[in-house]
């Protein structure tokens, strides 16, 4: 709508005063105040320079009328911007106020660094008329110690052009992918939407399509302001991830899953870092509670303590649509010491998860392995024995026979090998439906390791199914193709009468170094391999299936002195 805005430019009567006005946009009214003093220091020839700002902003398109302050920082100053925003059509009351805490921020030109403090300036809103037959009437009063000032209108009249929403809104949505850090990706889409109304519900919409918890303050802010706030509740409505990273404390006396439940309609993977699982099982009521989260198909758990087994069993049985499950190194009281690990399901009413992916990995010590096996017990009576369509396992002796059960419906599965490893063979012999095999050798690289590739490959019971082969070894020392012996065996055991299907085969070669190996990078292995390969891989050459790459761990130097353990250090 062309509104005519009026924007006040102030003067002071002194000399050093000056005026600074934002850039404007059609639908803001904005207007800056700045005031610059100089005041002699008595201790030396150097100058204090007190700068104060006041940024008061009108926007009439906002449906409520509340007072949104943000902090921020402008010109080496410490400033807070304050909005008030009114419906259209609407007045502001001659007495509505705007009251918010202004920073001083004092420079002193011999240090180079400022020292800020705080007071606090009433800003009037008055004569306010949001009408298209109206002018913008905006006035400031600055009460603090009394200065003269005078008012003068400058009228702007916003004809420039605008993007149509259609072409912002698809930039804004590409925010995400081009900002991979969470923090740089909030920060953009904080400003795009503080640009203008018309960005404004684009900017929210990909804000909150993920919710990052890092801070218990955060989680706070997050209950007071969202949560509870009538006008952002709607706004949980957008969040399809949610992901904990806090310390491991944070949820003392909280529960995530209480407040939250039935206000998260749509979210559809929930990421819990570093003990935070207490956010999702701290109390007997969550059982039923997370019931509510209907649309959770993806749970991730990492170094998370539960109370016991069946707390854990019970978590993942009240997701109803639970698909995709991953647990790293979860813990809970010893089997050897509590339930037993055959459970009595028969007599139980809970429902189990039907698991389509499973990342599971667990320490090797006896109370993990116990651990472990009390798991997979459980969980191959549940329906995921028959639904498994991807597993991604650690050690597999750690897990028992159990998982034996699991072998029916798995297409795709990514595997660590170690030395003399025979319960790999056993599972491989009972995966009848195989597609995707990825095996991941732990230990340095040796002729016996095609040796043993060659026997597990062998034991698969449908090889001709096989569409797809990685291989990631590890060598230590230097690059050296001389730790390749034996590579020929590779090809010998991917013949084509017994692999016909295959269409690729990596294999990744990590050399790890130490401080005092010459660097060498991809870049001067890749010939080399090249030959490697021809030479040692013809088959798989001539079929043109194989891809081989290597890269290098280089360990970072160690330092003659020690760094500043004060994180202030650098400063002083």
């Amino acid at each position: 709508m062309p509104f005519a805005y009026i924007i006040p430019r102030i003067s002071t009567s002194t000399a050093t005063s000056g005026v600074a006005l934002e850039h404007y946009l059609p639908v803001e009214v904005r207007a800056t105040l700045t005031i610059t003093k100089r005041i002699p220091s008595p201790s030396s020839a150097a100058s204090t320079i007190e700068v104060v700002q006041i940024h008061v902003g009108l926007r009439s398109d906002w449906a409520h009328r509340a007072a949104i302050v943000q902090s921020g920082f402008d010109g080496g100053g410490i400033c807070r911007r304050g909005y008030v925003s009114v419906e259209d059509d609407a007045a502001i009351s001659t007495k509505s106020n705007l009251s918010f805490g202004l920073s001083r921020c004092v420079y002193d030109s011999s240090r180079q660094w400022p020292r800020a403090y705080h007071s606090t300036v009433d800003v009037a809103i008055r004569d306010v008329a949001l009408s298209p037959s109206n002018h913008h009437h905006l006035s400031i009063h600055r009460h603090l110690p009394p200065r003269p000032l005078s008012y003068e209108y400058l009228f702007l009249r916003p004809d420039m052009p605008t993007f149509p929403t259609e072409l912002t809104d698809e930039i804004i949505a590409w925010i995400p992918a081009a900002y991979k850090l969470v923090i740089e990706r909030y920060s953009t889409l904080l400003s795009c939407s503080l640009v203008c109304s018309a960005w404004l519900p684009a900017s929210r919409y990909q804000l909150f399509q993920e919710l990052w918890i890092g801070t218990a303050e955060r989680y706070d802010l997050l209950v007071s302001r969202v949560l509870r706030s009538e006008n952002m509740r709607s706004y949980l409505l957008f969040v399809r991830k949610v992901y904990f990273y806090t310390a491991r404390d944070t949820f003392k006396g909280k529960s995530f899953v209480l407040e939250f439940a039935g206000h998260l309609p749509n979210v559809t993977l929930m990421t819990f870092y570093d003990g935070t699982v207490e956010g999702l099982s701290s109390h007997p009521s969550c059982v039923v509670a997370i019931s509510r989260f209907s649309t959770v198909r993806t749970l991730s758990i990492t170094d998370g303590k539960f109370p016991s087994f069946g707390d854990l069993r019970r978590t993942l049985s009240f997701l109803p649509s639970l698909t995709s499950l991953q647990l790293y190194d979860p813990s809970w009281p010893d089997p050897s010491t509590g339930p037993s690990p055959r459970l009595s399901h028969g007599a139980s009413t809970v429902r189990r998860p039907a698991l389509l992916g499973l990342n599971l990995s667990l320490g090797t010590d006896p109370p993990n392995r116990r651990r472990a096996q009390q798991f997979i017990a459980w969980l191959s009576e549940t329906a995921t024995s028959s639904s498994l369509l991807f597993l991604n396992m650690s050690c597999v002796g750690t897990f028992g026979p159990s998982f034996k059960c699991f072998g029916r419906g798995i297409e795709d599965l990514y595997i660590s090998v170690h030395e003399d490893d025979a319960d790999i063979e056993l599972l491989l012999s009972g995966l009848t439906s195989l597609e995707v095999l990825h095996m991941n050798f732990q230990y340095a690289l040796q002729h016996d390791t095609w040796v043993q590739f060659e026997r597990l490959v062998h034991s698969l019971p449908r090889p001709t199914q096989l569409l797809s082969l990685d291989i990631d070894v590890n060598c230590l020392g230097p690059p050296e193709l001389s730790k390749l012996a034996g590579l020929e065996a590779l090809d010998e055991a991917l013949q084509p009468e017994l692999f016909h299907k295959l269409r690729a085969v990596k294999l990744q070669v990590a050399y790890h170094g130490d401080s005092t190996d010459p660097e060498e990078g991809p870049a001067e292995l890749r010939e080399p391999m090249l030959t490697v390969m021809k030479n040692k891989l013809p088959t798989l050459y001539d079929r043109n299936i194989i891809e081989v790459s290597a890269y290098t761990f280089q360990p970072a130097p160690v330092l003659d002195v020690e760094p500043p353990t004060d994180p202030n250090a650098a400063l002083s």
